[in-house]
C-alpha cells in the first residue's frame, strides 16, 4: 500500500480530499497479519470509495447518494473505468476490463468472510490466509495507483460564479451591449459557459500583466497618448543609426530610417519603443515579450483584440528588421 500512499501524498495539494483514504490504507496494513479478512474488507472499501470519488468527479449527473442507492461494486468499477477512459485516452481500458471479475470476487469475499460489515456467528466457517490478504492488498494498491495516475493528470476547471466577477461582467457589457435590459455577460454565462470561462481567463491574465507592468513603473500602457507624450524639446533623441553603430556586424540599407518613420506613422507606434525592441533583438537575438510590443502602440487595443494586434505589429517590426538591416 506504500505506493498508493505516495501517489495520494504527491497530489494532495490539488486533491486533498483523497487524504481521507489514509485511514483505510493504514487499517489494511495494521490488520494484515492478525485479521486478514478485515484487511480484505478495507481493500474492498478502498476500491469502492476511490472509484466512486473519481466517477462523481467526472460525471456531473451522478451523486454519491444515487450511487449508494443504485450501484453495487461491480457497476461502480465498470462505469468509473469507462468514464476515466473518456477523459484520458492513454488509460488502458481493455486491459483494466480484465479485472472486473477480480473486483467482483473481492466484494463477495468481504460479504462472506468480513468481520466488520456483517455480523458472523462464531467461530467463522472460513478465514482468509495472510498470504491471500497480502495478495488482495497488493492487487488493490496496484489497480488504484494506476487509475489515480491517470485521474490526477486531468485538468479540472474551477467553479465559476457569475456574481464573483463583477469587473469582468462590466467589461463584457460595456464592449458588447445588448438591446433592452439584457446583459451580454449574463447571457454568455448562462448559455455558453465555456466561452465565458475562456474570456474570463484572458481578462484576468491581461489584468495581471497590467498590474505587473505598473509595479515596474511601466505605467505608460495604462494611460492614453496625451498623458504619455514626451516633451520633444528636452528629450534626447536616439536614432537607428546610433543603435547600429554599437554593432560591428550590422549596417543599414538605403532609406532604412525613412521607412522606419513611415512604419511608425502608419501604424501609430512610438518610434523610441520600436528602437528599443530593435536594439534588444540586435544585442542578443531575444524576441520581445508581448508587453514590450504593447508599449510601442500609441493606441492601446481592447483586451480581447490585444493578442491579434500584438502579433500583427511584431510581424511588421521583424519584417522591417530583416529587410533593412544588413547582417541579420
Amino acid at each position: 500500500m506504500n505506493h498508493l500512499k505516495i501517489i495520494i501524498e504527491k497530489n494532495s495539494k490539488k486533491f486533498q480530499h483523497f487524504e481521507y483514504y489514509y485511514l483505510l490504507i493504514e487499517k489494511v496494513e495494521r490488520n494484515l497479519l492478525k485479521n486478514p479478512d478485515i484487511s480484505i474488507e478495507c481493500c474492498k472499501s478502498l476500491i469502492e470509495g476511490i472509484c466512486t470519488t473519481i466517477l462523481v468527479s467526472l460525471d456531473s449527473s451522478l451523486s454519491q447518494a444515487k450511487i449508494l442507492k443504485d450501484y453495487n461494486l461491480q457497476k461502480i468499477f465498470k462505469e468509473f473505468k469507462e468514464k476515466l477512459a473518456e477523459y484520458n485516452e492513454d488509460f488502458e481500458l481493455d486491459f483494466m476490463n480484465g479485472f472486473n471479475h477480480s473486483v467482483k470476487i473481492i466484494g463477495e469475499i468481504r460479504t462472506k468472510r468480513g468481520d466488520v460489515a456483517h455480523g458472523k456467528k462464531a467461530p467463522k466457517e472460513k478465514i482468509s490466509s495472510v498470504e491471500f490478504a497480502s495478495f488482495i492488498s497488493a492487487l488493490t494498491s496496484s489497480l488504484l495507483v494506476y487509475c489515480l495516475e491517470y485521474f490526477f493528470q486531468l485538468e479540472f476547471e474551477e467553479e465559476v460564479a457569475y456574481e464573483d466577477n463583477e469587473e469582468f461582467n462590466a467589461f463584457l457589457d460595456e464592449n458588447s451591449p445588448l438591446p433592452g435590459k439584457v446583459k451580454f455577460s449574463l447571457a454568455l454565462y448562462e448559455q455558453y459557459l465555456e466561452d465565458y470561462r475562456t474570456q474570463l481567463k484572458q481578462f484576468l491574465a491581461d489584468e495581471e500583466e497590467i498590474s505587473e507592468l505598473a509595479d515596474e513603473e511601466e505605467i505608460s500602457e495604462l494611460v492614453d497618448e496625451e498623458e504619455t507624450s514626451i516633451d520633444t524639446e528636452t528629450k534626447v533623441e536616439t536614432s537607428l543609426s546610433d543603435i547600429i553603430e554599437r554593432y560591428n556586424e550590422f549596417s543599414l540599407r538605403e532609406n532604412s530610417e525613412e521607412v522606419l518613420n513611415k512604419l511608425c506613422d502608419d501604424n501609430e507606434l512610438y518610434i523610441d519603443e520600436v528602437l528599443n525592441v530593435i536594439d534588444t533583438y540586435l544585442f542578443d537575438k531575444r524576441e520581445p515579450l508581448s508587453s514590450s510590443i504593447t508599449k510601442v502602440l500609441k493606441i492601446k487595443p481592447k483586451i480581447l483584440d490585444r493578442d491579434e494586434k500584438v502579433k500583427e505589429i511584431k510581424e511588421k517590426i521583424f519584417r522591417y528588421i530583416n529587410d533593412y538591416i544588413k547582417g541579420i
